[in-house]
Parts: structure tokens; sequence; C-alpha cells
């Protein structure tokens, strides 16, 4: 089998996970072929890259760009049998087998530009006619995109979880915490991370422990995308820190420290931060909404997303209370067990084959 895979978003925090995840495995374990299409640099720092199964094609185009379309046809081999998007900006005038991941449908859901709504209904509408297979990485995702692009898409999509990077399952080594105890949010400083209200929960609260409130993500827009957001941390003050991007060492040594892990989010189609916090044994404090209860399933504490009071509440029940706390944790680490990177990797090439046979 001759396998096409958009790699460009390999660096991407959620998607790149994603393609970092999957991509050794399946080329390991695979009698397949595989043509990855990106930045021929940045995929020479990864041994896999260099298989005698995998050969490069640079392409640099945009992601979303109408320079990506135009050259689409030009790059895909003449050969290839299947072509995967690990995300939903798939090739248009592609003719051959196609394969898609949609992670979620968040520009279908929620407010966006004019331009980027119409953009993604357009590229939506026409990944449920073209694609002969589509892989949901929730139930939640697999319903929102019926829901958007109709119900008939059931029998072309297939519900595979993404896994958990086992490397958060061992702390030894990790830097104990620093004296200050901190609560921990982990992600990108986007409107449906549901920030302002998280802080609001922590305003309410911090009088009352000596916890600051830790975010850690890109934070780059977070003034102009999230409103409020900059000017109620500056109120806060110093008790709430940005952090920024940081490494995966660094991360996982916030993780291990933290107090209690928050995570607030309005939507998600996936979610790995949770995990991530279970797996290094820290309490989850989490929103009820989309697909978060999906993925952590009894080992949170929930809470209203839109409900700062009871929000604030949940936080300092896994602060205070002994009992709660150990059992959230302990529930966590067996919560993390369900989801491993080898058996998506299974079902996705399971997937393949019943694509390659017709």
């Amino acid at each position: 089998m001759k396998l096409t895979i958009d790699v460009r978003m390999i660096n991407y925090s959620g998607i790149g996970v994603y393609i970092k995840s999957l991509l050794p495995l399946l080329i390991e374990s695979s009698d397949i072929n595989f043509f990855l299409v990106g930045d021929r640099e940045e995929l020479a720092s990864y041994d896999w890259a260099e298989k005698k199964n995998v050969e490069i094609i640079e392409f640099s185009s945009p992601i979303y760009s109408i320079r990506e379309q135009i050259n689409f046809p030009f790059i895909i081999p003449q050969d290839t049998e299947i072509f995967w998007a690990p995300h939903y900006n798939i090739p248009l005038c592609y003719r051959g087998k196609l394969l898609v991941t949609v992670h979620d449908v968040a520009h279908l859901a929620f407010k966006h530009s004019f331009v980027k709504k119409i953009y993604a209904n357009f590229i939506f509408s026409i990944l449920a006619k073209k694609a002969d297979a589509i892989i949901t990485v929730s139930a939640f995702t697999a319903t929102e995109l019926m829901r958007y692009k109709g119900k008939n898409l059931q029998k072309k999509i297939s519900i595979v979880h993404n896994g958990l990077n086992q490397l958060f399952l061992d702390n030894s080594g990790i830097p104990s915490a620093p004296e200050k105890p901190y609560i921990l949010f982990v992600g990108n400083v986007k409107p449906n991370k549901n920030l302002y209200r998280l802080l609001k929960a922590f305003e309410l609260i911090m009088h009352k422990i000596p916890h600051n409130l830790v975010i850690v993500g890109k934070k780059e827009g977070f003034i102009t995308g999230v409103e409020h957001v900059g000017a109620l941390a500056k109120k806060i003050g110093r008790r709430v820190i940005f952090t920024g991007s940081v490494n995966f060492e660094t991360l996982r040594r916030y993780y291990t420290n933290a107090s209690v892990f928050v995570f607030p989010s309005l939507y998600e189609g996936f979610g790995f931060p949770p995990l991530e916090a279970m797996a290094s044994g820290v309490p989850v404090a989490a929103s009820n909404a989309s697909s978060i209860p999906e993925v952590c399933g009894l080992a949170a504490a929930y809470f209203d997303p839109t409900n700062v009071h009871e929000m604030a509440s949940t936080i300092l029940l896994l602060l205070e209370k002994d009992g709660k706390r150990r059992s959230i944790i302990e529930r966590g680490r067996n919560r993390t067990k369900r989801f491993k990177w080898s058996d998506a990797a299974e079902r996705i090439k399971k997937i393949l084959v019943e694509i390659h046979n017709g």
C-alpha cells in the first residue's frame, strides 16, 4: 500500500502530538510505503522519517491557504493509493481514496470570523462527500460532525481515541515543587478554553488559599483573542503566572508539582491535558462539557464551566478534602490505562486496509 500523509502540522500542539505519536508505530509495524508531505528540515529530527519505507516530499504551503489547494495536485505522488489528512484541510482536487481525521468541529460550532466560518463549512461539506473513511477522536466529535453535516456520515465514521504519552506516568527524577503551591491550567489561550471564568473562580478563592494560578501554554494574542482576560489577570496581579510555551520536561515538572489541575474548557474534541495530569498523579477538576466527561470518566471532579462559583468550589474541594482528593488521584491513574497509542495505531491500520480493499 502506498500512503501519502500531510504532516505539515507535526509541531502543532494537539494535532502535532497526534502525528508524532502515531507515525512511528505505523511505520515500524507495517509494510506500507509512506509519502510524508511536509517540511523536510522539521522531519529530519525524527529517526522514523529516515526508514526505508518513508519518502519525504517538501511542501511548505500554509495551512488553510489557497496556495495549498493549488499546489496539492502537484506534490501528491501519482501512485498514491490512499491520502490521509490528519486535519480537515483536505486536498480538494484529489480524486483518489481519502482518509480524514476530524479532531473537532469548533470552526462550525464556535463564533469565528465570517471568512473562517465560510471556509470551514465549505471544506467540511466536501469532506463529507469525498472521504472514504473518517476518524474522529471521540464519540462527541462524531456526534457533532453528524449534527452539522448529516447523520448519513455514521457509516463512514470510526471513533479512535487518542493515546497518552507513557512518560507522564514516570515522576522519578523530576525536581520538587517551588515553595509556593499552585493550581495548574495547560492549554493555548483561546476563547473555548474559558480562561476568563477560571480567573474569576480563582479570584473568588484566592484569599482562602496560598496557591498561585499557573497558566502553561501559548500566550500570543490572548488580550485580543479573549476579551477581558488580560485585564483581569493584571487586576489579580502576581498570583497569576503565564509561562508561555514550555518544553516537554518543564511541562512534566509543572504537572507533577501541581496541587490541582483545572480544565475549564467549553469545547474540546478530546483534550490531552486532563489525562496528562492524571498520569502525573494530580487530581483533576474538569468541565462537564463536550468530550471531557467521555475522556475523563469517573476520574475527575466536574463543574459547570459557565458557573464560576461551582468551578471555585470544586477546586476548593480537591484542595481541602483529603478523601475526595485521594479517590480522584487513584481513579485518574487507572483511567489513563485506557488510552494507548499502540491501540489507536492498530485500529487505524485496520481502517487503512479496509479502504485499500474497497
